[in-house]
């Protein structure tokens, strides 16, 4: 017996044309997680810079004064938000206040070197 795909023009016709959709489809797809992926990036670093200069000024003043207390309470404030992974606020070599995973028991320097490109990395 013969292979239809060989010898019908229609059936063959149509797998080709359904491969080809099948084929646009998953690069459709692919392009749509990749750009919306981006656009969540884009629109989270926006929130995180708006909390940043929210908070700025009063981590400053934390930072030069050494207040624990004052600190603690940005850091709870900013951890509060779901987009807000961890939150280090230093003077010198001194931490004033922390919280985030693998950040406790890290010194300014280490917090400085292991995040350098952080939001964060203004107020350390």
């Amino acid at each position: 017996m013969s292979n239809p795909l060989k010898t019908r023009l229609a059936l063959r016709s149509a797998v080709i044309i359904l491969s080809l959709l099948v084929i646009l489809g998953v690069l459709i797809v692919a392009a749509s997680v990749l750009f919306l992926t981006w656009m969540e990036t884009r629109d989270q670093q926006r929130q995180l810079e708006g909390l940043m200069s929210t908070v700025e000024n009063t981590a400053q003043v934390a930072a030069f004064l050494e207040d624990e207390q004052l600190a603690n309470e940005i850091v709870v404030g900013l951890m509060a938000n779901r987009t807000v992974l961890g939150v280090a606020i230093t003077s010198g070599e001194h931490v004033i206040a922390v919280n985030g995973p693998n950040l406790a028991g890290l010194s300014a320097s280490a917090l400085a070197q292991q995040y350098p490109d952080t939001l964060n990395s203004r107020l350390l």
